[in-house]
Formats: structure tokens, sequence, C-alpha cells
């Protein structure tokens, strides 16, 4: 899984755009940490990839980020998302930086 945040911060870090993606990222993972099932969590890592996609050359403090990033997907898996599933996103959003 440490892989995958890796790739989310290429993703979102690239160099050019102006925006800040940190706090962003943040109030995700707050929002993941605050669910209660898997369809809570699942929406939070849709709200990401959305969140990617729209900023795929956003700036940002990586280090801030990649511990929101990191406290994401543990939220999202212990709110009970499949594990297969959340790979599998991550997977998309890897893509999105190719």
């Amino acid at each position: 899984m440490r892989i995958m945040f890796s790739l989310l911060f290429l993703g979102l870090f690239a160099t050019g755009c102006k925006k800040d993606v940190t706090k962003d990222i943040e109030a995700l993972a707050d929002r993941a940490c605050a669910c209660t099932d898997a369809a809570c969590a699942e929406k939070v890592v849709d709200d990401l990839l959305a969140l990617a996609d729209k900023n795929r050359k956003a700036r940002g403090d990586e280090d801030r980020a990649q511990k929101a990033a990191r406290r994401l997907g543990e939220c999202t898996i212990k709110a009970g998302m499949d594990q297969d599933k959340f790979m599998t996103k991550m997977k998309q959003l890897q893509a999105m930086d190719e």
C-alpha cells in the first residue's frame, strides 16, 4: 500500500500548477476517518480521484500530504472498504499520471 501512496504524490504533485492541494487531501483524510462504512470510504476515495483529475499538476507540502494520504488509506480500510477495491482505485490514480 505504501507504493500506492507514493503514486498518489506523483500524480498530485507534478510541477506546473499553482494550486496547493495539501489542505484538500487533509480534509479528505478527515472525512475518511469519520466514515463508519465502506460506502462512505469509497465515496472519499472517489473524491480523491476527482481531486487528482482536476489538479494533475498541483503542488503542496508533500510531507503533510503524504501523512494525510496514508491516514486516508488506513481509515478507508478500517471503515470496511475492500482492500482490492482500494488498490484498483489507486491504480486508476496512477494511470492519470501517465
